[in-house]
């Protein structure tokens, strides 16, 4: 399994898993979270990976840091999410733009 696939089949269980543990159908999620029902349906199948702001949208739909969504127990150490979002925390939306093609290229 490549390190994308990995990451991808991951961050799947965690929006699964936090989904399920509070009660949420995919259609009450998606609802909070702003985004179509069969869209995190292959979210929760590792069919796609989220932009950075569905992500952070999961997040606040689920009540979860972003951290927890993004732990790769069968990678080793979680990513630095925390890091990441310090750094994009008071940026303007172009710079949010930018810093999510970015990390498409790098991880497409």
């Amino acid at each position: 399994m490549t390190r994308e696939r990995a990451l991808r089949a991951n961050l799947a269980e965690a929006v699964r898993q936090a989904r399920r543990a509070r009660g949420l159908t995919q259609r009450a999620l998606a609802a909070r979270a702003g985004i179509g029902e069969k869209y995190l349906s292959r979210i929760e199948r590792g069919l796609v990976t989220p932009s950075l702001l569905v992500a952070l949208e999961l997040t606040a739909a689920l009540g979860v840091p972003l951290a927890e969504l993004l732990a790769t127990p069968s990678l080793g150490a979680p990513l630095a999410p925390v890091s990441i979002l310090k750094l994009l925390a008071d940026r303007p939306t172009s710079d949010l733009e930018r810093a999510e093609r970015v990390l498409r290229a790098l991880f497409a």
